[in-house]
């Protein structure tokens, strides 16, 4: 395989996870998780409400971050197992770009399929009436669910990148602590109960930006997180510098 085929490779490295059984464990989760939010979550709501409270429910939040950071595990052994194409690489900085992209790709995928669940089983067991608006936003739920789609799986690459990182710069167990924490926070840190009017009142804990919250309008609710993901954007930067100076060759 030429290295300049790298999507072909990121195909390659994700087609051999699927054979493994902790892709197996990664899907059957997914299900699992899939089935709870439709049945526990959104039970007798209309469609878009009942995906809405799905994306924003902490235990669903919490559980899928694990099911990614198992994903990650598994296509990062993939990864190195393939000695071959790694030793083409002539900086620690390439290694880090394709390990990055293929771990993104592949978590990317992984999310696409749990959404893809929770669609199929909304169809089956609440195929009410969409509802005309959300959180007294003059948009309707589709423009809003739309939007909340989008944040949901940017929040989630970041994460994901973060985790990478973490993974490299210091070792899987850091990267399993960081990830665990983080869904226990989802879970047990509470959400803002005032609306957010001003960019001083910015949420520093991300799990802010996955769960409800009240702003003043949905534009603002929009610039918020695109503040917040830039920021988040500028810690990877430093953290990918870091990582780069003192990961191993």
């Amino acid at each position: 395989m030429k290295l300049k085929n790298n999507y072909s490779y990121i195909y390659h490295i994700f087609k051999q996870s699927l054979n493994t059984q902790k892709f197996l464990l990664v899907f059957i989760f997914s299900i699992i998780l899939s089935a709870y939010g439709v049945i526990q979550i959104a039970w007798e709501t209309d469609y878009v409400t009942g995906f809405l409270r799905i994306l924003t429910n902490p235990y669903y939040i919490a559980i899928i971050i694990l099911i990614l950071m198992m994903n990650l595990s598994n296509i990062f052994t993939i990864f190195e197992n393939n000695q071959f194409y790694i030793i083409r690489f002539n900086s620690k900085k390439k290694y880090l770009i394709e390990l990055i992209k293929n771990i993104c790709f592949s978590n990317l995928c992984i999310i696409i399929l749990n959404l893809a669940l929770v669609t199929i089983g909304l169809n089956i067991f609440n195929p009410n009436e969409i509802g005309e608006s959300f959180k007294g936003y003059e948009i309707s739920n589709n423009i809003y669910l739309l939007f909340t789609i989008i944040k949901f799986i940017m929040i989630m690459i970041l994460i994901t990148i973060i985790s990478v990182l973490f993974l490299k710069l210091f070792n899987n167990k850091v990267m399993a602590i960081f990830n665990v924490l983080l869904s226990i926070s989802m879970i047990i840190v509470s959400s803002y109960h005032y609306m957010v009017t001003s960019i001083i009142q910015l949420p520093i804990f991300i799990g802010t930006y996955l769960r409800y919250q009240l702003y003043s309008s949905f534009i603002f609710e929009v610039s918020c997180f695109l503040l917040y993901s830039s920021l988040l954007y500028i810690i990877i930067i430093v953290l990918n510098k870091i990582t780069l100076k003192y990961m191993k060759e």
